[in-house]
């Protein structure tokens, strides 16, 4: 399970934002030995790679942020929302490390 994050602040340009990843689907679904993730965005082109190859992320950090997944968020009308109740993403997992992530 994956949710959308947010460091409290609304950035127009989409910094500040990114997923928080659920520690039950970073065991069963990601590997340690992978360098990133890449993530799909519904609607968009291109997939967003993030970077899971640090200590912090496997041990107690589970926030993975991006501009990119800011602007998705933005455009998809999740500027803002409660940081206790952040919106739930739909993860598919396609081949290896990519993932589809919708709404």
């Amino acid at each position: 399970m994956m949710q959308a994050w947010n460091n409290g602040r609304f950035i127009a340009n989409g910094s500040g934002y990114g997923v928080t990843v659920s520690g039950q689907f970073r065991d069963e679904y990601l590997d340690v030995n992978w360098a990133s993730i890449f993530l799909h965005l519904d609607g968009e082109d291109e997939p967003v790679e993030l970077a899971i190859n640090n200590s912090v992320f496997w041990s107690k950090g589970r926030e993975l942020r991006s501009g990119k997944i800011g602007k998705w968020l933005i455009k998809n009308g999740l500027a803002t929302f409660d940081l206790e109740n952040p919106p739930e993403l739909v993860v598919t997992p396609m081949e290896g490390n990519h993932f589809k992530i919708s709404l």
